[in-house]
């Protein structure tokens, strides 16, 4: 209120930049480390069970 929205301003541009950063941080880890995400429970069940069927 006293500083005419300035707080806001800032506070979106920090929320911002840091999806920005999060995104470029996951691209590096995936891409460049050759890592991979975690496979929820449910999926890989679901995969061993297809795998079963089969």
């Amino acid at each position: 209120m006293f500083t005419g929205g300035f707080t806001v301003l800032t506070g979106l541009a920090g929320a911002g930049w840091s999806l920005i950063i999060e995104n470029e941080i996951i691209g590096y880890v995936e891409n460049d480390l050759k890592f991979k995400k975690i496979q929820k429970a449910e999926e890989l069940e679901a995969g061993q069970l297809q795998l079963h069927l089969n």
